[in-house]
């Protein structure tokens, strides 16, 4: 049967994820025999092949290709991967993340029956503390016939999340990924988009991301200097590309509004790093490159704030430009005023030259009012004549998923909500404002303040109704803070001790970074504060900056408690770090008899044994045993 859709997966260590990838495709509600899983290997290491292998033998829409050593990107096992497809329509998944099994079936159908040659729907993106809505603005309604490149900031997500495009777009046009460690996927979706006649939009979720803490790529490797220059590649080839002019302006003014001025300065990051000078040099280079191509970056900027910026950099008041980024990075704790019924940043005299800066649109709950004998929730507006407000939604606290539209009229700058709209709720909720299409805003508790040397404590607070209960120690604990429940075990993250007592009194012993703790227990310090207890009775942080819940591990394949001492089945190599990456001269030979102090994780998630001698082996139950099991 023909293939609607192929699924590339690039692979490289990836063990850890991968059956939560690969049972993502066994879910989707759609034929499985009109789509194909190509999982392309870029030379794993780890168990990811082994993984694959035994998902093959009872899904046959999985192929597996194997690639003889590791590219260093994903952009060569995509190619291959597009290379050997044979759906009408291509999608890419990293191998960490998953399809939604109702959403992506819904966006695929809906690209067929409109013949589109690209889709866009809603990328998910999951993290320890939230899951948000990512790129509304390519996904907030169903539309088609839509020319792909002229959709609002389209070109502000141009990772592989939440599209589909046709193949033949793409061997028409011969349009490949680059060979590069960062930003390939920026330069492929610039052209792919641009090349393609009509589009199609959903706003269902498609597409889920993984950006949980022990999960690791290459852009979390990658530092702000090595993108900055990877991003100048992205510029010169961005600037060469023949594509439509409105097409290749949007590209440009994302690169510059996004790359170039927001993630390289508009950050503490910036403020507090000692090579300031390294991001202006690099900087002068954007406006270098543009340069050599008879092209003006001023052309391409269209947002005040930015344009702001760009004004300080190229006269190289960087004195002014520190205090205008400082101001920026405080967000809600800059002081603010309101004039006109707008909100403006309070500038300091020696910013005064630039002019004022407003904040596009805020809102803030003004309480109950009764209106000719109904009640309502009244919020105040602060926005521009011509800005609307197209939805009112009740969204979970920290979960843009979880979301009620609720009705609305707006009269002058109030927006009124009927109050028996949110009774009765038993789940907490906050109010979300969608203006202007797709644009998100949560109403405030209060206005900003704009005094002077002081802070408006709580001015930052978002609206949230809570149902009225008596609440139990444990629930006013912040359970995105700490774990409120015993987890099974949790993964160290960063720098911790365990302790002999649950007051923290007596330090017992210091923790190393993915070292794996089996807990058994938690109990509550006399002030309320959460402590997890590990199966040696031993107390330690629930904390989840410093304690996490671990990757799925397959325990049939890994060893995930620490046994007192292990066999050596087959010869395994030692290493002196967790990443494998320092070999030791030194083998282990079958028979040989190792003491164990501990299971600690790699950066990626996979189990390794350290010895009583500093050195680290593979957990993998088919190279060591424990003894008490031989």
């Amino acid at each position: 049967m023909e293939k609607i859709v192929s699924i590339i997966i690039p692979v490289y260590n990836k063990a850890t994820y991968l059956s939560t990838c690969i049972e993502s495709i066994q879910a989707l509600k759609l034929d499985h025999s009109t789509i194909e899983a190509i999982f392309v290997d870029d030379g794993s290491t780890d168990e990811s092949l082994s993984i694959l292998r035994t998902a093959a033998q009872t899904m046959d829409f999985i192929r597996i290709i194997e690639l003889p050593e590791n590219t260093g990107s994903p952009a060569q096992p995509r190619n291959v991967g597009i290379e050997e497809a044979t759906g009408t329509y291509v999608t890419f998944l990293d191998a960490d993340d998953r399809l939604d099994p109702v959403g992506f079936p819904q966006l695929v159908a809906q690209a067929a029956s409109n013949d589109a040659d690209i889709a866009f729907g809603q990328t998910i993106k999951h993290t320890d503390s939230s899951i948000q809505k990512v790129g509304r603005f390519a996904s907030f309604t169903t539309a088609n016939q839509l020319v792909p490149y002229e959709i609002d900031k389209v070109f502000r997500a141009v990772g592989p999340p939440g599209k589909i495009l046709k193949r033949s777009v793409l061997l028409e046009h011969n349009i490949r990924f680059s060979a590069m460690q960062y930003g390939e996927d920026k330069l492929f979706f610039f052209e792919a988009i641009s090349k393609c006649q009509t589009a199609s939009m959903n706003p269902a979720p498609v597409y889920h991301v993984n950006r949980f803490a022990m999960n690791d790529s290459l852009v979390g490797q990658t530092s702000i200097f090595e993108k900055t220059t990877f991003n100048l590649q992205v510029l010169e080839k961005t600037l060469e590309l023949d594509i439509p002019a409105v097409a290749k302006t949007h590209a440009l003014s994302r690169l510059i509004e996004m790359d170039f001025l927001s993630r390289l300065f508009n950050n503490k990051r910036f403020l507090e790093h000692p090579q300031q000078q390294t991001f202006f040099d690099l900087f002068r280079e954007m406006i270098a490159v543009f340069e050599r191509h008879g092209a003006d970056p001023a052309d391409f900027i269209f947002d005040d704030i930015f344009q702001k910026q760009y004004t300080l950099l190229q006269q190289k008041d960087y004195d002014s430009f520190v205090t205008f980024i400082t101001l920026l990075v405080q967000k809600h704790k800059a002081r603010r005023y309101v004039s006109e019924n707008r909100l403006y940043y309070r500038m300091p005299a020696s910013l005064s030259h630039l002019g004022p800066v407003l904040e596009p649109f805020f809102a803030t709950y003004a309480g109950t009012r009764l209106v000719d004998g109904l009640f309502y929730e009244v919020v105040q507006l602060l926005k521009d004549d011509m800005s609307s407000v197209d939805q009112v939604l009740l969204i979970a606290p920290k979960d843009e998923t979880t979301e009620t539209d609720v009705p609305f009229h707006i009269e002058g700058t109030e927006l009124f909500i009927p109050t028996e709209a949110l009774e009765p709720r038993s789940d907490p909720f906050q109010l979300m404002l969608i203006h202007d299409d797709y644009h998100p805003f949560v109403v405030r508790m209060t206005l900003p303040s704009s005094v002077d040397e002081m802070h408006l404590h709580y001015q930052q607070l978002k609206v949230e109704f809570r149902h009225e209960e008596q609440k139990s120690p444990l629930q006013k604990i912040d359970a995105t803070k700490y774990h409120i429940e015993a987890p099974t075990q949790v993964v160290v993250l960063e720098k911790a001790f365990l302790y002999d007592d649950l007051e923290f009194e007596h330090k017992q012993a210091a923790l190393e970074v993915g070292q794996l703790l089996t807990i058994s227990d938690l109990q509550l310090t006399i002030a309320g504060t959460p402590r997890l207890v590990t199966a040696d009775g031993a107390y330690v942080t629930a904390n989840k900056k410093y304690v996490h819940l671990p990757p799925v591990i397959d325990n049939e394949t890994y060893l995930t408690a620490p046994p007192t001492t292990v066999r050596i089945l087959k010869t395994c190599k030692q290493y002196a770090d967790r990443d494998f990456k320092n070999e030791l001269p030194t083998k282990n030979t079958p028979d040989t008899v190792l003491q164990i102090e501990k299971v600690v994780l790699s950066s990626k998630g996979t189990p390794r044994l350290k010895t009583a001698h500093d050195t680290y082996i593979t957990a993998n139950r088919s190279f060591v045993q424990p003894i008490n099991e031989a």
